[in-house]
C-alpha cells in the first residue's frame, strides 16, 4: 500500500484548474520541514487534489496555511531547458486545514456538555479517591 501522511505549510495559493474532461484538479505544492538548526532540511511535495472536494477547498488552501495530507506518493522525471531532475508528488486523498485562518473572526468554543449524573449501584458506590486520575 502506497500511503503519504504529511504536515506542512503551503508555498503558494492552490490553483484551481479543469481538465478536458471537465474535472477540476487543485494544485498545490507543500513545504515539509524536518530537524533543526543547521540540519533543517526541506522538502516540497507537489499536490493535487481532484474533484467537488478541489471546488470545495481551493478557496481556504492560500499561500502559508498549515495543511495535513494524506495520498498516494509518486516520483516523476521531468526535464527542461536541458536540466532534468525529479519531482516528489501526492495524489491528494484527504487535506485537513490545521490553526484558524488570521482574518476570519474568532469562533467561541462550544459549550460544555453536563455529565449525566450516576446511577446507583454498580461501581458508582466506589470511593472517589480510589479512581484512576484518568
Amino acid at each position: 500500500m502506497n500511503c503519504l501522511n504529511f504536515t506542512g505549510n503551503l508555498g503558494s495559493d492552490a490553483e484551481l484548474r479543469q481538465t478536458p474532461n471537465g474535472k477540476a484538479v487543485a494544485n498545490f505544492s507543500v513545504a515539509m520541514t524536518s530537524g533543526w538548526g543547521d540540519r533543517k532540511v526541506t522538502t516540497w511535495v507537489r499536490c493535487a487534489l481532484w474533484g467537488d472536494r478541489a471546488n470545495s477547498v481551493v478557496q481556504y488552501l492560500t499561500k502559508g496555511k498549515t495543511v495535513a495530507v494524506t495520498g498516494e506518493a509518486s516520483l516523476r522525471e521531468w526535464e527542461s531547458n536541458g536540466k532534468s531532475g525529479v519531482s516528489f508528488e501526492c495524489n491528494v486523498q484527504n487535506v485537513t486545514l490545521c490553526g484558524g485562518n488570521d482574518s476570519a473572526p474568532s469562533q467561541q468554543a462550544a459549550p460544555q456538555q453536563q455529565q449525566p449524573a450516576p446511577q446507583s449501584g454498580g461501581m458508582s458506590d466506589m470511593d472517589d479517591s480510589d479512581s484512576i486520575p484518568f
